[in-house]
């Protein structure tokens, strides 16, 4: 997905990374419905017992009290500890440790050793990254990028942390003491998932801008498909206890929960779109003041501005001028052409500054 959408050409990173969350959150959707789906077909399918569709809305029914038990028991084994806990624990290893050692492997074969011939060595430069079209010499920087580690990944991140509660609360409607006990696993797994992206997003991955609020209000736009899922258990635990008594056919109630989760998230979309305007950058004006002010004005408060961003010679401007006293900055003027004591050398406010 990562490949294929850097490929399309996108002008705005912001863009592309609102492809890869919904193409990874449809992924992740279908992927983990089928999985459900398949687990419910063998849980209904042990027995020769045929189960009526509306069973699934009756609380007399011991057979279906059965059937949800079994099947929020498998669907508690298939998340905790596996899709939990396993899925990130591998990532470092798969992601990180794995791919640095084939690339330097890979390296050290066709650059360094040269011990295959030439024809064999071209084959294995197609699974170098960054590798040039010569095999005589890999430059530094190519290097470089090849044994970096991953970008930060907050659209496949952001997939994952709709999914789980979306499974979670799919369970709700089932007659099991394994549902409290997959909801103390979710609640395991957000304590976990803080310190795990702690120690990934500054330790793990490279540095990555993310300088738009554009992801994060799609995936707001997300986060009602979970609650859609609980507005829908509400409604077939009102179907089961007779709250909703003008729907007597089977199908009918299916039709009710199915329209109780859209209507639940057609509220949430019209009112975050409407309320909060996600979209619309003149409900920021005052931010965007704050975040993009003149260049005199930052000239005023800082060393540096949008013409001189160089952060060494910033840095060398605060520790030889601003900490030093007057006198120190007199004998720098002399040097960087008589600036005056209000007009900082790294500011790159007129012509002679860097």
């Amino acid at each position: 997905i990562y490949f294929t959408s850097y490929e399309l050409g996108f002008h705005r990173k912001d863009r592309r990374d609102v492809v890869i969350f919904w193409a990874n959150f449809a992924l992740t959707f279908i992927n983990n419905a089928f999985q459900i789906c398949v687990t419910a077909i063998q849980v209904y399918n042990q027995t020769a017992e045929h189960v009526k569709p509306g069973s699934f809305f009756e609380v007399r029914s011991l057979v279906r009290f059965a059937k949800e038990h079994a099947l929020a028991r498998n669907v508690f084994l298939m998340l905790n500890p596996g899709m939990f806990f396993v899925g990130n624990l591998m990532c470092p290893i798969m992601a990180g440790l794995v791919p640095y050692l084939w690339n330097l492997f890979l390296m050290k074969v066709i650059y360094i050793w040269q011990c295959l011939p030439r024809p064999l060595l071209r084959c294995l430069r197609v699974f170098l990254p960054w590798a040039p079209l010569s095999i005589d010499r890999y430059p530094v920087r190519f290097a470089e990028k090849g044994l970096e580690g991953m970008e930060l990944g907050l659209p496949w991140d952001y997939a994952g942390n709709i999914m789980f509660p979306t499974v979670c609360c799919f369970l709700l409607p089932l007659s099991s003491p394994h549902i409290w006990q997959v909801f103390r696993g979710l609640f395991c797994w957000a304590a976990f998932y803080y310190c795990f992206c702690r120690y990934m997003h500054l330790r793990f991955f490279r540095a990555q801008y993310y300088t738009t609020r554009m992801v994060d209000s799609h995936v707001n736009l997300a986060w009602g498909i979970p609650l859609s899922v609980i507005a829908s258990s509400w409604c077939i635990w009102a179907l089961r206890t007779d709250r909703f008594t003008f729907v007597t056919t089977a199908w009918g109630k299916y039709a009710l929960t199915f329209g109780a989760f859209c209507l639940s998230y057609l509220l949430w979309f019209v009112v975050y779109m409407v309320k909060v305007q996600p979209f619309n950058r003149h409900d920021m004006r005052w931010v965007n003041d704050l975040e993009d002010p003149p260049v005199e004005e930052v000239k005023k408060s800082t060393l540096y501005t949008w013409f001189n961003c160089n952060p060494v010679y910033a840095l060398k401007c605060k520790h030889l001028i601003v900490q030093g006293n007057e006198s120190q900055w007199n004998r720098a003027a002399k040097v960087f052409h008589g600036r005056k004591f209000d007009n900082p050398i790294a500011s790159g406010f007129d012509g002679v500054s860097v």
